[in-house]
């Protein structure tokens, strides 16, 4: 007897449990459904605030000081930069990939191994390939 009402209870339980939970998701979808267009609107503007936020940011970052690399004076040793755009194509943990620009059109590509100290500097214009890779310090 006692475990057929251990039984029956544990059923009203989870019948209970399955209830509510059902009824959580018809408020959270009905409440979805009532946004006025202007809610919606300004969610939307939101975000593209943030994004535009987002672009600038990546812009900065298209555009870096050479002098805050560790590997700046050994590029500058080796290529001539003078009007030269830099563009930061990776800057992790791991290493840093940089384009030299002229015009818009990729002239040099530098790889700095930050673990190793390691610079390798690719001529891509002229076809020479990699032209230095060594380390640095």
């Amino acid at each position: 007897m006692k475990k057929l009402l251990t039984i029956l209870f544990s059923i009203s339980i989870i019948v209970g449990l399955a209830a509510c939970s059902n009824d959580d998701t018809a408020e959270d979808t009905t409440s979805e459904d009532n946004e006025t267009p202007e809610v919606e609107e300004q969610e939307e503007q939101e975000t593209d605030v943030e994004s535009d936020e987002i672009m600038d940011e990546d812009t900065e970052e298209q555009n870096p000081e050479m002098d805050d690399y560790e590997e700046a004076s050994k590029i500058e040793e080796k290529v001539d930069l003078d009007g030269l755009e830099v563009e930061v194509e990776t800057d992790n943990d791991n290493n840093r990939v940089l384009l030299f620009l002229d015009e818009g059109k990729e002239v040099y590509k530098t790889i700095y191994i930050k673990r190793d100290h390691r610079l390798k500097i690719i001529d891509i214009i002229d076809n020479e390939g990699q032209i230095y890779n060594d380390t640095i310090k």
